[in-house]
């Protein structure tokens, strides 16, 4: 395009102008996107221990790579960049983080409640320099924006109405889905008879917890599971709306999944045994 300037007054900073010859000399930028997603809150507990039964939320990374937070925001749907800002915390493909409004000193409680391992990163209030907006049953929501100058929403998800004691999901288009129900998308009961998959836990669904190997994780198509003995399993693949897209029985102590027909993301892999259960994610790049 062809350049100018039109002012006349120390310092000269303004009056610029910029004129395109062509629409060709239009080059339109690729908006940045992230393989981020708030996939549950929990506006209402009903655990009896009021050190621990504030709101939480959970994001969740069901890309390929690697996502740094510092620097990232959430509000609730007051919808403003900003409101509180993340510390330095990595999310790696297939992990989700749970951001609970409780105190550090309560994080172990909250931990115990539900059967979360050490694996499962938890951010409490002192991880912020502000104070968290808290979430309404009758219908709220929460925003993640990124740190860009004008900041881009990653993810808006909005609830109507949420049943006490019961976490509100959402799919990895930030789509509702309703309210969490045990053994549906890995939900489960806590200690204090909340239901919800606070860090997406592999736990067993009312019954037995099956311990189980599943790698390579992210996988490019083959994975290979390792089960706790030689016995009758079944082995569900599903989507993160729950939908089982393949299935399988075996009778040994090992199986093997092939993924490769499916499009790239994160999957669900079902075991189901007498002995019990386990829901694990894999991501397939």
């Amino acid at each position: 395009g062809l350049g100018g300037q039109f002012d006349n007054s120390a310092p000269h900073t303004s009056g610029y102008q910029f004129l395109p010859r062509y629409l060709a000399d239009f080059i339109y930028p690729i908006p940045v996107t992230y393989d981020l997603a708030i996939t549950e809150v929990m506006p209402s507990s009903n655990d009896a221990n009021s050190a621990i039964n504030e709101d939480w939320f959970e994001i969740t990374n069901y890309g390929t790579t690697a996502v740094d937070l510092a620097g990232f925001s959430w509000d609730d749907n007051s919808w403003n960049p900003g409101t509180v800002v993340f510390p330095s915390v990595t999310l790696n493909p297939g992990e989700a983080l749970v951001v609970a409004q409780i105190d550090s000193a309560n994080e172990a409680a909250f931990r115990a409640a539900w059967n979360l391992g050490p694996w499962v990163q938890v951010l409490v209030n002192q991880d912020f320099a502000t104070a968290q907006p808290s979430f309404s049953a009758s219908g709220d929501g929460v925003a993640l924006f990124d740190t860009s100058a004008t900041a881009i929403e990653v993810c808006r998800a909005e609830y109507a109405l949420a049943l006490a004691g019961y976490s509100v999901e959402f799919d990895t288009a930030c789509t509702y889905l309703g309210n969490a129900a045990v053994g549906v998308r890995g939900a489960y009961a806590s200690t204090g008879n909340d239901v919800g998959s606070p860090g997406n836990q592999s736990v067993g669904l009312g019954e037995g917890q099956l311990q189980i190997g599943l790698r390579p994780n992210p996988t490019t198509g083959t994975v290979h599971l390792q089960l706790p003995g030689t016995a009758n399993y079944r082995i569900h693949v599903r989507n993160l709306n729950g939908q089982i897209l393949a299935s399988q029985q075996v009778t040994a102590d090992r199986a093997e999944i092939n993924l490769s027909a499916l499009a790239r993301g994160m999957y669900l892999v079902e075991v189901v045994s007498e002995a019990g259960r386990t829901t694990q994610r894999v991501v397939l790049q």
